[in-house]
């Protein structure tokens, strides 16, 4: 039993923690006076809030398809809605407080995120606990994804985006997964682990970042036969891979359940929780019973084994030919030629420039501490319960720190992992002056701790430069054109609306094609109007159709784009625009509506001295 000392700390650490997140995101909201009016912080944000509001309006749960881009058809988004439910309840208790539905939406979306990183940095210091506790280490762990680059930049206020459940998810399996592998044969802790991991994926498939590593180090114990000291030449690790994944199979079956209509349960998704990571669950599960099964300790288990994990992956590729591809598998050559290319999130990590480097140590600089953890333990804990936790700690945050490097957006797994790992540096800093005099004591364990929380990030600090993407868009490649003006004006004029329509999937509300997918969801969320693309790779059609009316210089198949997608009006930028669309031929309509020589089928509308320095607009004459 914890004593009444021992609580009263805690309590401390945790209020300091408090304030300490309330102060960052207070300072980085403050600074960037982006929040309030209506104002979130990039293209996910708005739409998030689109979808939540649609929820209310309609009462669909199943609805994935949102009216407000795609037009005329819709978008089907690959998002899920746990996050929907954590906007929209303290939402409605606001709207019953007597908040408009509107607002007390925008505000519950706005601060969503900055409270699950709170509860994300409680976290890791709960997962970091059991291995760390030398020095209270695992108390660095919550400061150290406090000011993790990554975590804040998909955690701050006016962002509610599913990166920041996912990460809160992602470091509570850590947690759970540790504790599991430190006492194998707690049947509830190796369930818990999977239940949790299973609540990541459904969240974002991404999660399988952290799931592989943990399966991996499952099957590398038994492999190895690390027995630590029990009978069976351990078959308790695959015994425990199996609870695990059968706990991540049972979670997901009930996720699927819940976000898909019964339609849809047998209906493969990449992107997004489906029947395929529940056989990829079972399938695990089964091979680990396999495994477990198994009798010999010699050549022939490295054989079976061999031949199980074979006989999986055939069996996947044939169910699923691109499950190796994790949430991409859906993904064209079309979709990264024409969108995923010019994403920022998705371009990869290499410190390859001035710039790049900046973009580095900004996001993932103090995840960097957990390198030299990673020898440590698995050369100091060897023969150790806690070297099992050690290996699967490296594992995970050497494989997120890989697709890192590939992807910006995976960061946000590896501040998770980076931070469990890295406050160990913490303690094998102070152990080396334990015997030392007070003084050089805590002048180290002051200096473990700013490495530890800052690390690489105080490159940004001898560069002079600003903390990467911490108050700017991670979505899209660059959003110079700011459409608020040209809301305001579509709000106050209503050009094309004779009466008002719901949000849903029947809507008839004027449709606006545009140059960019950079503002549409912001004017979606701001306006009635409907929009024909947005930047999310399941509406590649629509980005295709924006893109070739853009670049087109053959009128006839400009029309028939604009009169497929039932376009009313075309709106364009003047002050930014995709670099392909830019170089196009003089001739192209984009080029056509910059000089101001429309062809006869587009009249110009316009619009307030405000929007008109950003914006054109053209009515489609037919």
């Amino acid at each position: 039993m914890q004593s009444s000392y021992g609580r009263l700390h805690l309590a401390a650490d945790t209020i300091v923690i408090i304030l300490a997140a309330a102060a960052l995101h207070s300072v980085l909201a403050w600074q960037s006076d982006l929040v309030g009016g209506g104002n979130l912080r990039d293209t996910d944000a708005y739409m998030r809030l689109i979808r939540v509001q649609e929820l209310w309006q309609t009462g669909d749960w199943y609805q994935t398809v949102t009216s407000s881009l795609g037009a005329p058809d819709g978008l089907s988004l690959h998002w899920t809605r746990p996050l929907d439910i954590l906007i929209l309840l303290p939402a409605l208790l606001l709207h019953l407080c007597g908040m408009a539905i509107g607002t007390a939406i925008y505000w519950s979306g706005a601060l969503v995120s900055p409270v699950l990183h709170l509860l994300t940095c409680l976290a890791a210091a709960y997962a970091a606990k059991p291995i760390w506790e030398r020095h209270g280490a695992w108390r660095v762990a919550a400061l150290a994804i406090l000011f993790n680059g990554a975590a804040i930049t998909y955690c701050m206020v006016g962002r509610p985006d599913h990166h920041s459940l996912g990460l809160l998810l992602t470091v509570l399996g850590a947690g759970q997964t540790i504790r599991a592998m430190l006492a194998p044969d707690d049947t509830r802790k190796a369930y818990g682990a999977g239940a949790l991991a299973a609540m990541g994926i459904w969240i974002s498939p991404e999660s399988l970042v952290g799931v592989a590593p943990a399966l991996i180090t499952f099957g590398l114990l038994w492999l190895a036969k690390t027995s630590d000291g029990k009978a069976g030449a351990g078959q308790h690790w695959a015994r425990l891979g199996r609870r695990f994944c059968l706990g991540m199979a049972a979670t997901l079956l009930l996720a699927i359940v819940i976000e898909q209509p019964p339609a849809h349960w047998l209906t493969p998704e990449y992107d997004k929780v489906s029947v395929l990571h529940l056989v990829i669950a079972a399938l695990a599960a089964l091979d680990f019973a396999l495994a477990a099964a198994m009798p010999w300790t010699d050549w022939r288990r490295i054989a079976a084994a061999g031949l199980v994990a074979v006989l999986s992956a055939v069996a996947l590729a044939l169910l699923f030919p691109r499950f190796y591809l994790g949430p991409l598998g859906d993904v064209t050559d079309q979709t990264v030629r024409i969108f995923l290319d010019d994403v920022k999130e998705m371009a990869p990590l290499w410190p390859t420039s001035a710039i790049a480097a900046d973009q580095f140590f900004g996001l993932i600089g103090n995840t960097l501490a957990a390198l030299p953890v990673i020898p440590y333990c698995l050369w100091r804990w060897w023969r150790q319960p806690a070297f099992v936790a050690g290996l699967f700690l490296s594992l995970s945050f050497l494989t997120a720190l890989a697709g890192a490097l590939l992807h910006q957006r995976l960061a946000v797994p590896l501040s998770a992992f980076g931070a469990i790992l890295g406050c160990g540096l913490f303690a094998i800093l102070c152990d080396l002056v334990i015997i030392r005099r007070p003084i050089t004591r805590a002048a180290t364990r002051l200096g473990a701790a700013a490495i530890v929380v800052f690390g690489g990030q105080f490159w940004l600090v001898f560069t002079k430069a600003p903390a990467a993407n911490a108050t700017t868009s991670a979505n899209v490649a660059s959003v110079a054109c700011d459409p608020r003006y040209v809301a305001d004006w579509l709000n106050a004029t209503r050009p094309g609306i004779v009466t008002d329509d719901a949000l849903g999937a029947q809507r008839t509300t004027p449709i606006i094609l545009t140059e960019s997918i950079n503002y549409s969801p912001d004017l979606a969320y701001r306006t009635p109007y409907r929009f024909v693309g947005g930047p999310y790779h399941r509406g590649i059609d629509d980005i295709a159709d924006m893109f070739n009316a853009a670049i087109g210089t053959d009128d006839t198949q400009v029309r028939e784009i604009v009169n497929r997608r039932q376009a009313d009006y075309i709106l364009i930028c003047i002050r930014e625009v995709p670099k392909a669309i830019g170089e196009s031929a003089p001739g192209s309509l984009y080029h056509r509506l910059l000089r101001g020589e429309p062809p006869s089928w587009l009249q110009p509308i316009p619009m307030s001295t405000e929007a008109g320095r950003e914006f054109r607009l053209f009515a489609v004459l037919r």
